[in-house]
């Protein structure tokens, strides 16, 4: 490889790690949303934030429905203050561009409450089904396993069997280890086994969630 090949391959990865302009998202720890600029298709996008964390999913009305194409789980749907999806595209964008933690939050309708959260998150291309390669390095709060981690490696689907019997766009195998995305639950469904509505396996006694959140933060 000749020394200049060299140079502009250490250049292309220096600025996808280092970040000649770093993403300042979310900077605000006070603000609860913010605008942005995705990293390669420049598009302004207004997202929720907490902390200083960029929300990208969350469950907490159930007015939203989940259960959606993929033309919509790629660019996003919901609500800023309620039940948002930010889109798999500008996900992509952003964690492909810049190293990225995922913290998931989770709460039961019992009023427990977990947290999870891996030291790398990303996922893959379109043309690659937004292929999640990247969520390890768990840390587990008022948990007893990291159901998320057992999607690693897994494409996104909106139609496979699993997606239409379990419903909502998730990284489905065979068929889940949690399911953020799916069903939100009915009244009479909120204190037995729903396994087709969001849950996280071996939480609360897999009863389904009353709210869940998925939030990415610059390494």
């Amino acid at each position: 490889m000749s020394t200049l090949v060299m140079l502009l391959v250490f250049a292309i990865n220096a600025e996808r790690t280092l970040g000649m302009s770093d993403p300042d998202y979310c900077k605000n720890l006070d603000h609860q949303s913010a605008e942005i600029v995705t990293p390669l298709s420049k598009e302004k996008r207004t997202v929720p934030c907490l902390g200083g964390w960029l929300i990208f999913q969350r469950r907490v009305f159930g007015n939203v429905s989940f259960q959606r194409n993929w033309e919509e789980y790629k660019t996003g749907f919901g609500e800023i203050n309620g039940d948002f999806w930010l889109g798999l595209e500008s996900l992509f964008e952003i964690t492909h561009t810049w190293p990225m933690l995922l913290r998931i939050k989770m709460e039961s309708w019992s009023g427990k409450t977990g947290e999870a959260t891996f030291s790398k998150f990303e996922i893959m291309t379109e043309k690659d089904k937004y292929k999640l390669i990247k969520a390890d390095n768990v840390t587990l709060r008022h948990l007893t396993m990291s159901a998320f981690g057992g999607h690693f490696g897994l494409d996104f689907s909106t139609n496979s069997p699993c997606a239409q019997k379990y419903t909502g766009g998730w990284w489905w195998g065979n068929c889940y280890h949690t399911n953020l995305n799916s069903r939100f639950p009915m009244d009479d469904e909120r204190s037995r086994n729903c396994k087709k509505c969001m849950n996280w396996n071996y939480f609360d006694g897999e009863h389904p969630l009353k709210y869940s959140e998925m939030a990415i933060h610059r390494k």
